[in-house]
């Protein structure tokens, strides 16, 4: 076999990997969805739909590696500084998003149709039905459910992708998957077109929703790339901020497209940020970047 026949087969591979994991954690995350349902736990405790992706993950490298793919699992257990302060960033920036999507709603003047934690049916003891409990363990659950799906996307997927992928189309192609992967979310959406009826309203919430979520995950795709630790921990991070802060508004759930359009708007917003910092710098790095350009025009010398 040449050189570029080995290339080609390596290209085939990575995509194969990465299309058997689309697949298999799309039909997990409904399968899961559909049992949750029937056994009657709340989704807002602990998602299991958000274990497609992990599930997904541990069936596409057992195919893989079997069938001779490239796949590959690279969770990057060992943190370093870089790892903590990136971490730390994510965890901001979906906390950022969920905070956009409030003044979102506020400048635009939609009404707002927040949770009320009080009304949730509690799946849990009697004992911590109390609203504060409920939230305690939404915070835990969503630990647990971050951990899941982002190991399937960012420590299997991202890795097995970027070997020929670049990071935007990486990014965009997880964000997709992790736009079908919240069934909670489309569940809602199907209910609310079965009582109203309104395709516009469908087309609406679809598009939103994976414009938020390409945009959100190629902001994470290029803030995990150069790390070596940390990157399965530091996308739980963002995953957790920004879903326990659409908890708390609660919007999305209901199948209404003004939720994931304010998501799709803090999405870009962040998106365009991280974007100027890359290409410019930050702003302390930019002043003095224009200040030595100024100099140099002053002086051409040096």
């Amino acid at each position: 076999m040449t050189q570029k026949e080995q290339e080609t087969a390596h290209v085939r591979g990575v995509w194969a990997a990465a299309g058997c994991q689309m697949v298999f954690g799309l039909v997990f995350a409904f399968a899961l969805y559909v049992a949750q349902s029937r056994l009657g736990f709340g989704y807002w405790v602990l998602n299991l739909a958000a274990f497609g992706p992990l599930l997904a993950a541990g069936a596409t490298l057992v195919i893989g590696r079997a069938a001779g793919w490239p796949v590959l699992c690279r969770p990057g257990l060992s943190f370093d500084l870089r790892g903590l302060r990136r971490s730390f960033a994510l965890l901001c920036a979906g906390a950022g998003i969920a905070a956009v999507c409030v003044h979102v709603y506020s400048w635009l003047k939609w009404p707002l149709k927040h949770a009320i934690v009080e009304q949730r049916p509690h799946p849990l003891l009697s004992r911590f039905a109390d609203p504060a409990w409920l939230v305690i363990w939404v915070a835990l659950g969503l630990v647990v459910t971050a951990l899941a799906s982002e190991f399937g996307w960012r420590a299997v997927m991202q890795p097995t992708m970027r070997q020929r992928v670049g990071v935007v189309g990486t990014g965009a192609f997880i964000g997709v998957g992790t736009a079908f992967t919240q069934v909670p979310w489309l569940a809602g959406m199907l209910r609310r077109y079965q009582v109203f009826g309104q395709e516009l309203d469908l087309v609406l919430y679809l598009i939103f929703l994976v414009v938020a979520m390409i945009a959100m995950s190629v902001v994470v795709t290029a803030t995990l790339d150069p790390m070596e630790g940390g990157r399965w921990v530091a996308g739980a991070a963002f995953a957790w901020a920004l879903h326990m802060g659409m908890f708390i508004i609660n919007d999305e759930e209901w199948g209404r497209w003004q939720g994931v359009a304010s998501l799709a708007i803090g999405a870009l917003i962040l998106w365009s940020a991280v974007s100027a910092i890359a290409r410019y710098g930050l702003p302390g790095e930019l002043v003095a970047y224009r200040a030595s350009d100024h100099a140099l025009e002053e002086n051409p010398a040096g």
